[in-house]
């Protein structure tokens, strides 16, 4: 599962992630973008999960969807329905993305980053962003970031001298 880093400024938006893609066993199978940009809007989508989904959602979005504020009326209903596709196809767990939309809000003339998971959103540390239950969306101020916690065992026995 990738890592999502945002800045969200009074003037600009910003989104990283990694670029690799994995197999379900956790090797990498390619390398490439998992922001795409969506300049109807002006704007940038950003997913966890599955890998097509930002692409589906902007098949599904077409030109119905001319900007951030109405993505945001209608991702999470997207994003469902795609899920059920999905797995009506046998090709992945419906609730297990996140998605990360930013962009030019026009009804409150800002720069906003949402998202929204499909289960329960991780634990927060910062004030700004606080848990929010499944299918809920989000608006991140500031900087934040989300990415899967990490297998403990692993990292130790990458790093065997942060064990503690």
């Amino acid at each position: 599962m990738s890592g999502i880093f945002t800045v969200a400024g009074p003037d600009s938006v910003w989104i990283f992630t990694d670029g690799a893609g994995c197999n379900p066993d956790g090797s990498v199978a390619w390398i490439g973008s998992k922001i795409l940009l969506m300049p109807e809007w002006p704007g940038a989508v950003a997913t966890r999960g599955v890998g097509a989904l930002p692409w589906m959602l902007r098949l599904a979005w077409a030109s119905e969807v001319s900007s951030l504020d109405t993505a945001l009326e209608r991702v999470v209903a997207d994003a469902l329905a795609i899920g059920g596709h999905l797995v009506a196809n046998g090709y992945h767990d419906p609730l297990n993305w996140e998605i990360v939309l930013a962009g030019w809000s026009d009804q409150r003339a800002a720069f906003e980053v949402w998202d929204v998971f499909g289960r329960n959103a991780p634990d927060w540390t910062e004030e700004q962003c606080c848990t929010a239950p499944p299918l809920t969306l989000r608006q991140l101020k500031g900087t934040t970031a989300s990415w899967p916690v990490p297998d403990e065992a692993i990292l130790k026995s990458l790093w065997p001298s942060t064990s503690g």
